[in-house]
């Protein structure tokens, strides 16, 4: 299996071969300290780790290392943004239904839209670096590695010809979350007289999947009386239940139970890399910006043409 997204669990297939063994490639890296040895930390906590975990990776560690690793990602699980593959959370979004319930379906519906993505120019991407990230350990004096990026995508299909993608991740932002809003744009002809609201953004449906999951719709709503004006309103479904597995948790589960509906196929994975290929080396430098905010200026005259980016609000809820 290629590619892991993390995301809600998904129903077993009866078929499903369970695997003999877990193997983590690569499990010196970043990823594996801050994501999945919390997840099977806790999946052993829970009693449902049942397989034997092997690592590979370059550099060799003795037990004691990968025994201080885990206490280590322990501590800093909860502080680390929640990184998503976005290309699948794309693709999930604007695929096509798939052709039966397998996830071999699923799979290919997604492979076909980033198929359809257009290749990225280097005047679609905004890289930006915090201030601060050249002080950290092990970072070069003059280093171009980027800690945010905000990018302009269009899928050249049928369905989305002509509509912008934008998407947006970066690291010590103002809060952590992963939430995907789809703007409506106007009808032709205006059925309001205030068809879009002074301050705030029009018809839209909202989909949150981090830390909370809900969905949101907006519409103009009209007014008693006869005058044709309306007030926004917003429909919220929320999802208030604690999950008892992290997002790793169920990927980990689903990748020893041979169960693939979380993954993409080495044809989606393949796809992926000719839409990015063309920005990796050229590419405008990575612009400062300050740990808090969201990223540099210029990603917001990135999306100035069609809009302005949906900032997400921490959620406060009263007992």
């Amino acid at each position: 299996m290629n590619g892991p997204m993390p995301g809600p669990g998904s129903v077993r297939r009866a078929d499903a071969t369970p695997s003999d063994a877990l193997v983590v490639f690569g499990f010196t890296d970043d990823l594996a300290n801050k994501k999945v040895f919390p997840a099977l930390f806790a999946m052993v906590k829970k009693g449902t780790l049942t397989v034997p975990v092997i690592g590979v990776a370059s550099t060799r560690l003795g037990d004691q290392q990968v025994r201080q690793r885990v206490r280590d990602s322990i501590e800093l699980a909860g502080v680390i943004v929640v990184e998503n593959d976005l290309f699948q959370i794309v693709a999930l979004l604007a695929m096509e239904p798939p052709a039966f319930q397998r996830y071999v379906a699923v799979q290919s519906a997604k492979a076909s839209v980033i198929r359809a993505m257009r290749p990225l120019e280097p005047d679609d991407v905004v890289r930006g670096q915090y201030d601060g990230y050249r002080s950290e350990k092990d970072v070069a004096a003059d280093s171009d590695v980027e800690t945010f990026c905000a990018l302009r995508l269009f899928i050249d299909s049928w369905r989305w010809a002509g509509v912008p993608w934008y998407l947006r991740a970066g690291k010590l932002l103002p809060s952590t979350s992963v939430e995907v809003l789809v703007q409506m744009r106007p009808p032709p002809q205006r059925l309001f007289d205030d068809s879009a609201p002074p301050q705030g953004r029009a018809n839209y449906v909202s989909f949150k999947l981090q830390p909370a999951s809900a969905i949101a719709l907006a519409a103009r709503v009209k007014r008693p009386g006869k005058e044709f004006v309306g007030d926004q309103r917003e429909l919220y479904l929320g999802d208030d239940a604690l999950h008892e597995a992290s997002p790793y948790e169920r990927l980990l589960g689903d990748a020893m139970a041979g169960e693939g509906a979380l993954f993409t196929n080495q044809e989606a994975v393949e796809a992926a890399w000719v839409v990015v290929d063309p920005v990796l080396a050229n590419h405008h430098a990575a612009l400062p910006y300050q740990p808090g905010t969201w990223g540099p200026e210029a990603a917001d005259a990135l999306i100035a043409g069609d809009g302005v980016w949906h900032n997400p609000v921490p959620e406060v809820r009263t007992p």
